[in-house]
């Protein structure tokens, strides 16, 4: 598992060209935004504007901060997303127009190819002190709020807010984490099996 800081992660503009992506991790490492099997980034959404489209690509959104965003997904109803309402799996090679609802946003995306690997979105917060056992084989552990502290049998270490924990070697590993703060837990599986 690599920790890995929030000043470290790759920034690189959309796809479209109309923002920017700061890009945690994609497999295969180096991969582009045509070729990856999955990625994780956050992004900065400062106005209303048309998402980039990703043909073969399962996407989940997650608002991190701001007052939140509608989306207009082509053949669906509208929604709006904030901070309260958790993460939102969606198509991404449908054309999705967005709309903020009072000021910039920023968000958390995941994204894997369908056919080759699903995921899922968790929000995992911590009581006070208390420490809870996990086990991760391909995905992250983002730090959303507070200090968290990470945990394996070797080591540990604190993530601040948008620190991640970054796996991506298909073999199980057990983790802990403790502390009174929130994290988003992204699991992504091969479709191989």
């Amino acid at each position: 598992m690599r920790i890995l800081r929030s000043a470290t992660y790759r920034r690189m503009p959309w796809k479209n060209g109309g923002g920017e992506t700061r890009e945690i991790a994609v497999f295969p490492e180096g991969a582009g935004m045509d070729d990856f099997g999955w990625r994780i980034s956050m992004a900065h959404v400062a106005q209303d504007g048309p998402f980039s489209l990703f043909p073969g690509i399962d996407r989940t959104l997650l608002v991190l901060d701001g007052m939140g965003i509608k989306l207009d997904i082509a053949g669906q109803v509208p929604v709006h997303l904030d901070k309260d309402t958790g993460p939102f799996s969606f198509s991404a090679d449908k054309t999705t127009y967005s709309r903020l609802c009072d000021g910039p946003i920023a968000d958390l995306n995941v994204m894997t190819r369908r056919g080759f690997f699903t995921h899922d979105v968790s929000i995992i917060t911590l009581e006070t002190e208390s420490e809870q056992p996990f086990t991760l084989r391909i995905g992250a552990v983002f730090c959303l709020h507070k200090n968290v502290i990470f945990i394996t049998d070797k080591k540990s270490n604190h993530l601040y807010p948008s620190d991640s924990v970054v796996r991506a070697v298909d073999t199980p590993q057990q983790f802990r984490l403790r502390g009174e703060g929130t994290v988003v837990l992204v699991r992504i599986y091969p479709c191989n099996e």
